[in-house]
């Protein structure tokens, strides 16, 4: 009988623990299956290198979550109108979105400073496309981010 108990002891550890190496292993394929594509290749030589770099720099701080950083690319005006404290609670809902790809640029006919950058997210729940709009203000380009204070027609 004792002997019965310390077998079925080590065997329920021993699942115990099968369970926890393949729950690491598909975590991490998971993982690495779903990251952010941030990459503009095709559409580089039709873009001002400055915008390829901030875009870059903005979506890989994203996925690190160092809202923080991501903060100061963000236009001027909106800084003003929202706090980073605001900023950081506001984006940390953001994070579902484990996946993105590219599906098109569209550079304003009647202001090259401004640019659309249409963005497919998706993760296993849904899908969807967002415009990100990056504007340049003397020299340096900005995003923009979903406002929720001041209504935008043009978003």
């Amino acid at each position: 009988m004792k002997m019965n108990k310390k077998i079925s002891l080590y065997v329920g550890l021993l699942l115990v623990v099968i369970v926890a190496v393949f729950g690491i292993v598909f975590y991490d394929k998971f993982n690495k299956e779903y990251k952010y594509a941030i990459s503009l290749p095709k559409y580089e030589k039709e873009l001002d290198p400055d915008l390829v770099k901030s875009f870059k720099e903005y979506w890989e701080l994203f996925e690190k979550g160092e809202y923080d950083e991501t903060y100061e690319y963000e236009l001027p005006y909106q800084k003003f109108l929202h706090s980073k404290k605001w900023y950081k609670n506001f984006m940390l809902g953001s994070k579902k979105h484990l996946k993105f790809a590219i599906s098109k640029i569209k550079i304003d006919p009647e202001n090259k400073n401004i640019v659309y950058i249409y963005i497919k997210f998706h993760n296993k729940y849904k899908k969807f496309t967002q415009r990100d709009k990056w504007i340049k203000v003397d020299g340096i380009w900005y995003h923009k981010f979903i406002d929720t204070i001041l209504p935008s027609l043009d978003y």
